[in-house]
């Protein structure tokens, strides 16, 4: 079988990933190529006996790889060994949750409030004393939102690796899975409970959350939303909103509204938000569907 040569002989062209990316692959099997493809969730790499080309949905700042390696040199001590032998088994993938909404949201909601928490996924791992005080001032600090973000995803990093051999795919692809993923799984959970909690607590005001933001009605409950957020071990913002509309539009909800920055300017927002509920009846439809006929 094809072996790529060392990692260190071979250098590295990176570009940014657009819609030519498979016509390029079809294009290098088609030229009968060596290569290994690994194909990743939002970076690929081709990989030659003598170079490597590496495609990215989005160029990231220097910071982010400094910030992944804090962050994966906290989670390697031996004090924390403890703690992540209880979350490897009591976090299971198949449980991430990222959004919820009422099934009823009026057309023409007006005036509403957005609490926002703060570095979320980040703050989860110093809740559970995963990272360090350090490495958290340095990831908030130093690193703008997207690179913040894409620092704690390197702890979820999923990639397939296919083997090419004379423009021939070899076998079945090769599943390769940070062993830390499960953190991240981590992360997801925990600000979806604290989503939920909030969610819960005011029923008649709440009105959708995507991910680590929650979108509510009333101000005076946006206020408590913020409490319940602090008591869980999460700062947070509240943005105000102007003008919310909400429209069904099949299995989603296209939500608008204008959204007040806390510098008082302006600007225009469009959410596209799965309806969970009417999603899981659709799915459930077409397995019956589809489902084979005895």
């Amino acid at each position: 079988m094809y072996k790529p040569a060392t990692k260190r002989s071979k250098p590295t062209y990176t570009l940014k990933i657009n819609s030519s990316f498979t016509r390029l692959v079809e294009y290098y099997i088609s030229l009968g190529l060596d290569f290994e493809a690994h194909i990743g969730g939002k970076s690929h790499t081709l990989v030659f006996p003598n170079v490597k080309e590496k495609y990215l949905t989005d160029f990231v700042k220097q910071q982010a790889f400094i910030a992944a390696r804090m962050i994966k040199r906290d989670v390697d001590r031996d004090e924390v060994e403890a703690t992540l032998s209880d979350i490897r088994d009591t976090i299971n993938e198949d449980d991430n949750r990222y959004y919820n909404s009422k099934p009823a949201i009026p057309y023409d909601i007006g005036d509403c409030y957005l609490v926002d928490i703060n570095s979320a996924y980040l703050s989860v791992l110093r809740n559970f004393d995963l990272i360090t005080e350090n490495t958290y001032n340095y990831v908030n600090m130093k690193c703008p939102k997207k690179e913040r973000l894409v620092a704690v995803g390197m702890l979820a990093q999923r990639k397939q690796i296919y083997q090419i051999e004379k423009g021939k795919i070899i076998g079945e692809p090769e599943l390769v899975e940070a062993p830390t993923r499960y953190l991240f799984n981590l992360c997801i959970q925990e600000v979806d409970n604290a989503m939920q909690e909030v969610s819960k607590a005011m029923p008649d005001s709440f009105l959708f959350y995507w991910v680590d933001g929650i979108y509510i009605s009333s101000k005076n409950d946006a206020l408590k939303a913020m409490e319940i957020l602090k008591k869980q071990g999460f700062k947070s913002k509240m943005l105000t909103l102007e003008k919310m509309t909400c429209m069904d539009i099949f299995i989603r909800k296209e939500i608008s509204f204008t959204e007040i920055k806390e510098d008082g300017t302006k600007k225009k927002k469009l959410f596209r938000v799965p309806n969970a509920k009417l999603e899981s009846e659709f799915k459930a439809e077409m397995r019956r569907i589809l489902a084979p006929k005895i």
